[in-house]
């Protein structure tokens, strides 16, 4: 279940609100039995849907790649999945083989746009408040461009 095609058939219903789109997420979670509500609301879906500007590196149809707008390393790049996931194992645990595949593979692309391939990065998913989440959506982070700290691994 991809946002771009939820956000798409919102937008055919007569209503074009925020809430008409709501409404529609909140049917299909109960519909697939999700153990989270996804927050439409949430800066990286405002992000998909264009609402907030970004320094876009890499996009298709699973997944955006942008800078971040706090960076914890020399290159940092964040890989938001376009899956209605809250966290990685949502993701999993709900979505097709090819949503898994295809965000993964953006991963791999963003990774070879940024040049890290050879000199290596770091792959970071947060998963719930104690790992240090922030955006209740599916993203991963990539760091790298410079020797990063190995301490707290």
């Amino acid at each position: 279940m991809l946002l771009s095609y939820q956000k798409n058939e919102a937008n055919a219903t007569k209503k074009k609100s925020k809430y008409t789109f709501c409404l529609v997420l909140t049917d299909l979670f109960n519909e697939k039995g999700y153990h989270m509500e996804y927050n439409a609301d949430n800066v990286f879906a405002k992000i998909i849907r264009g609402e907030l500007p970004i320094q876009k590196i890499y996009e298709d149809e699973y997944a955006l790649a942008f800078y971040d707008i706090h960076p914890k390393a020399k290159i940092h790049a964040l890989v938001i999945s376009k899956a209605l996931s809250t966290d990685f194992s949502d993701f999993i645990d709900h979505s097709s083989d090819d949503e898994i595949s295809g965000y993964m593979r953006a991963i791999t692309k963003t990774v070879t746009l940024l040049g890290l391939d050879e000199s290596g990065y770091r792959l970071v998913f947060n998963t719930g408040s104690d790992s240090g989440q922030e955006v209740p959506h599916l993203h991963a982070h990539i760091l790298g461009g410079e020797k990063l700290q190995t301490e707290n691994l």
